[in-house]
This record gives structure tokens, sequence and C-alpha cells, in this order.
């Protein structure tokens, strides 16, 4: 990934953390204080809901007192006590309540004021009338013309083993004003609704206590399994749960739109940058291909501006320093070549000098040994010449050495040459030549490589008459290596220190330039050369040779 890439990464995730890890903990903590708040409100509401069934009881059983006391159950009163229990009627009666009967302590029904199919039948047998004391009050399920009821009853002692029982249905009036009451909607259930799935869980819920049921708060507000009936209530959320939902979602889109912003507005400025950035990534191949006079220029004033004319006054001082520097190796190299061929060429103008002396102090004297110093003279002087011309040819050689001309040349060529040219060589096993190039074309300077493996093969051959020379071809990536190695003496320390010098030389008279020609045609071919000796003995050199030239 890029560096700007990165950057974009970077920022998209600044832009997303910090607002999901706030909105997380807004929240979870919001949830926790409203979840609390719910639960609060809850069991407030309860409460209300205690108090009002309180006033709710005490306004029964203050009916009830008041029948007691009204004419007709009076009457009634007294013709049970007189054993007349047949054909009493309290339908007279008037009252608000749902039902109102008169009962015996087994529970048997002497009167009834709106259930007239009771008299005579006993009452509901969950009910336990024996035992009961007066202003007792009851969850009771009842039946009429008109199906089953939940009721609230209350029970009253009038005499002894005569029962006043009255009550109110749990009705739609009712549960309306409940809700209004406590905030919830309530539900009536009966324990043999076989179409309620969740009976059993409400058979195991408490009273007065709030349960988590489908993220609503339920409680039980009247009834139970004994009483054959559930009268619960769900609890709406608070409003401060309503006011935070609109506010989160506000926020969501807030946050939503700062990160939108945010990693548009990053992508803008990383775009930017990148602009910036490859110009001056341009600028530096630049340099590296040795363009030194293309100025670096910037899109934007600023710092990048700053920074491309930094790296166009680098490219121009360093410009000038390469031609200053150039300049300063041609003429320190040449003022040393210089110094080395009129020191050379000194060397054997001193003999020269001499044995022309000597000859004519021979020839003056009229020495008798004139004709053998005569032909001693010439051999040395001619010695001297032919030593002379070969250096003086060298360094014509390597002065007028021109660009390489890089053409297709057949793999097999370049070696077929060197085969016939060392025939007896390779045939005796002084020469081997290893080519394992898979490559038909080989992009070179042919004549340039061809003398280039001839000086190695022949440098070789001189370090000592029993040297024998190995030569392996091999492919790389972009070209080919050329290991050139023999068995010899290997190269002398002061080979290897210095280089590719002239005039330093392994060899006695040599003047070290056939190591700097090979080094140039190797470098005018975009290659390297390396020398080294073998652990095993005997001299080494390594040519890397790439075909993306020419």
């Amino acid at each position: 990934m890029t560096f700007t890439g990165k950057i974009r990464v970077y920022l998209i995730l600044v832009a997303l953390i910090s607002p999901v890890l706030i909105m997380l903990v807004i929240y979870f903590h919001s949830i926790r204080q409203l979840d609390l708040a719910d639960k609060n409100s809850g069991l407030k509401n309860l409460e209300k809901f205690n108090r009002y069934q309180e006033v709710f009881r005490d306004d029964m059983n203050q009916k009830e007192r008041e029948l007691m006391e009204t004419p007709v159950l009076k009457r009634v009163i007294h013709r049970i006590k007189l054993s007349q229990t047949e054909g009493l009627d309290i339908s007279d009666l008037q009252t608000d309540l749902d039902f109102v009967e008169i009962l015996d302590d087994s529970g048997k029904v002497w009167a009834s004021n709106h259930r007239p199919g009771l008299i005579g039948q006993y009452i509901n047998n969950d009910v336990k009338i024996e035992g009961l004391h007066a202003g007792e009050f009851l969850e009771t399920e009842e039946f009429d013309i008109d199906g089953r009821h939940a009721a609230f009853t209350a029970i009253s002692l009038m005499e002894p083993g005569i029962f006043l029982y009255a009550g109110k249905y749990i009705d739609s009036a009712y549960i309306k004003i409940v809700e209004e009451l406590i905030s919830a909607r309530l539900n009536l259930w009966f324990t043999d609704d076989t179409t309620k799935n969740d009976i059993a869980f409400y058979k195991n819920m408490r009273r007065n206590q709030l349960y988590q049921t489908g993220g609503k708060l339920t409680a039980i507000l009247a009834g139970g399994e004994i009483s054959d009936f559930f009268l619960t209530a769900e609890f709406e959320s608070t409003t401060e749960r309503q006011l935070f939902r609109t506010l989160l979602q506000v926020a969501g889109v807030v946050a939503l739109l700062s990160i939108l912003i945010a990693i548009l507005l990053g992508w803008f400025i990383t775009g930017r940058i990148k602009r910036e950035i490859d110009n001056l990534i341009l600028a530096t191949s630049q340099i590296a291909a040795g363009d030194l006079t293309t100025p670096v220029m910037a899109y934007e004033a600023g710092e990048f501006m700053q920074l491309a004319n930094s790296f166009s006054k680098m490219k121009s001082d360093l410009k000038q320093t390469q031609t200053k520097l150039a300049t300063s190796e041609k003429i320190a190299a040449w003022k040393a070549i210089g110094q080395k061929i009129a020191h050379e060429v000194k060397n054997p103008l001193t003999p020269i000098s001499i044995s022309i002396d000597d000859l004519q102090k021979s020839y003056k004297e009229r020495l008798p040994d004139f004709d053998s110093t005569l032909d001693e003279t010439v051999g040395v002087i001619r010695a001297e010449i032919k030593r002379l011309t070969k250096m003086l040819d060298e360094f014509a050689s390597f002065a007028r050495m021109t660009p390489p001309v890089i053409a297709d040349v057949k793999s097999d060529r370049l070696t077929d040459d060197i085969k016939t040219l060392y025939k007896r060589e390779i045939d005796s096993g002084k020469l081997q030549i290893d080519n394992s190039s898979r490559r038909k074309i080989f992009r070179i300077d042919h004549e340039r490589i061809r003398q280039l493996l001839i000086n190695l093969i022949k440098n070789g051959f001189e370090s000592s008459p029993e040297t024998s020379v190995r030569i392996e071809i091999n492919d790389t990536e972009t070209g080919v290596t050329m290991k050139v190695e023999d068995d010899g003496p290997g190269f002398p320390d002061n080979i290897l220190r210095s280089g590719f010098r002239p005039y330093v030389s392994g060899k006695a008279g040599g003047s070290g330039l056939g190591l700097v020609i090979c080094q140039r045609i190797v470098y005018d071919s975009g290659g390297t050369i390396e020398l080294y000796n073998r652990e095993e003995g005997g001299a080494g050199l390594i040519i890397d040779l790439p075909f993306d030239n020419g």
C-alpha cells in the first residue's frame, strides 16, 4: 500500500472510530439510565395502582355496609332467621355492584339480585366461605348469562352463618380508568386460555414486581393461578426514552455526515498531497536517470513549493558540481596518465641513451669488440623501442574507444568465435567454455565483448605457463553473467586493492591498461565487473551484462 493510501486509511479510521466510540458510550450509558428511569416509573405506577385499589376496596366495603342497612336485606335476614328461605327476593335492591348474593356458611346461595339462576346452587368452589371474616376482599372468576368474568369480590358477615357476597366485574371501564391512571396497557387472561402461549410465564410471576418481556416492563396487577385469571400491565416507555431515541437518531445522522465530510476532506487533501509527492518522485527519477536540467515544479504555493525549489536548486548545484568534478577527474586522470606515460617513456630512453653512449665510446676508441658492442646495443635499442611501441599502442587503443554499438547477436556466435580462435587450447583442455544461457539472442556489442573475453583469456594464460582458463555464461533476469576463472597464481594484493587503475599491473613491464580497457568495455555496455581470487587458488572475474540498452 502506498503512503498516501495509508494516510487515507488512517484518516478514515480516525473519522470512524471517534464518533462510533462516542455514540456507543452515549448509547449504552443512556440505555442503562433509561432502563433505570423506566423501572422507577413502572414502580411508581404500581404504587399508584395499589393506592387506587385500596380506595376501590374501601368503596366496595362501604357499599356492602350500606346494603346491609337497607330494608330489603333486613327483611331477607329476618325471614332466614325464621327459616323461611323459600322465595327470598332481593331483585329490587338498588346498587351499582355487578352481583349481590346472600350465602350460608357452606356457600349455598339463598338469594341473588342479578343472578337468579344461582339460587339454591353453591358459589365458586374455590371460595371457602367458612372461616372468612367481615370485609374479606377476593379476586374471583364469576359467571352469568353473559359468560365468565374476572371480578373483585367483597364478603361480609351479616349474621352468624349468613354472608353477603358482592362485587364488581373487571370490565372495560375499569381497565380504561386504570390504563389512564398508570400509563400502561392492561391485558386480562384466563388460566385456561389456550391461545395465550405465555400463561406459564405469568404463573411464575409475583405480584407488584416488574419483569422484562418483549422489550417492555410487565407486572401482574391482580389475579393469579388460584383466581383463574391474570390482570397484567405493560408499561409504556418513558418520554425520556422517546426523546433519547430522537436525539440518538439526530446524533447518528450528524455523526454520519461528519464521517462522510471527514472522509471526503481526507481524500481531497491526500489526493493533493499525492500529486505533490508523485511530482517529487518524478524529480528523483529524473535525477537518478541523470537529468539534472529539468526544473522541479509544484502545483501550489507552500511547503511543497519550497521543497520543489530546493530540489531544483539541488539539481542545479549537483549539475555544476558534477561538471566541475568530471572536469577535475578528467584533468587529474590525464595528468596522472601523462605523468605515467612520461615516466614509462623515460624508462626505455635511459637504456637507449646509455647504449648509444657506449656505442659512441667504442667507436671513438676503436675498441676491438666494437662489432659485438654494436650488435648488443642495437638489440637493446630495438627491445626498448618495441616495449615503448606496445605501451603507446595500448594507450592509443584506450584513448580512441568509441561508444558501443549494441545489436542482436546469436548467443552461439560469441562462443563459436572464441572456440575457433583457441581451438588448440580447447582441445588440450587449457580452455573450457560452458554456455548455459537459454537465450537465443544477446543484445551486445559483439566486437567489444569478443575483445573483452580474448583479453581475459590472454591474461590468464600469461599468468603462468601451466594456467588453464574456464568461462561460464548463465542467464540473469535482465541479461547474462559471465564468469572467467583460472587456476594461476591469482591477482596480486595491489591489483585487488587498487582495482582497475592504469599502470597498476601484476606483470613485469605491464601497463595495467588491459584490465582498464576491459572495465571500459563492460561499463560502456551498462554492466559491472568484479575482481576476486578463488579460495582454491587462481583469479576470477564476474561480468554482469544487462540487455536493456542499445
